[in-house]
């Protein structure tokens, strides 16, 4: 059980540290693009680099919040049932996959919107 719990505890992590990329650096770098093109019409062939780039940042950040949400639950999953089994290394990996799994939806619903 110690080493589902390690894995998990790793899940976990990773997870959290996507979740916080996506809300450090992508979702602000989105809020930049729609900024600077507001008021373009973004079906014109002369912005199609900026819509390419938006489209590059909105696949990036719905591969993200997919990778936390998956990640998280599997970890939490996971994390319960080594904890239940004595390992206590599993609660911690089951508290750290919630927080990134609360990260993850909060981001993927807008609610930070």
């Amino acid at each position: 059980m110690k080493i589902l719990a390690i894995i998990c505890l790793l899940l976990g992590l990773s997870a959290l540290g996507a979740a916080l990329y996506c809300h450090m650096q992508v979702i602000p770098d989105m809020e930049g693009i729609d900024r600077m093109t507001r008021g373009m019409d973004l079906d014109d062939p002369r912005y199609a680099p900026a819509r390419a780039l938006w489209f590059q940042r909105e696949s990036l950040k719905t591969t993200l919040d997919v990778i936390t949400l998956i990640g998280s639950g599997l970890g939490l999953i996971g994390g319960i049932f080594a904890g239940v089994k004595k390992a206590k290394l599993g609660w911690i990996a089951a508290v750290i996959s919630v927080i990134a799994l609360v990260v993850g939806l909060l981001q993927s619903t807008h609610m930070f919107s």
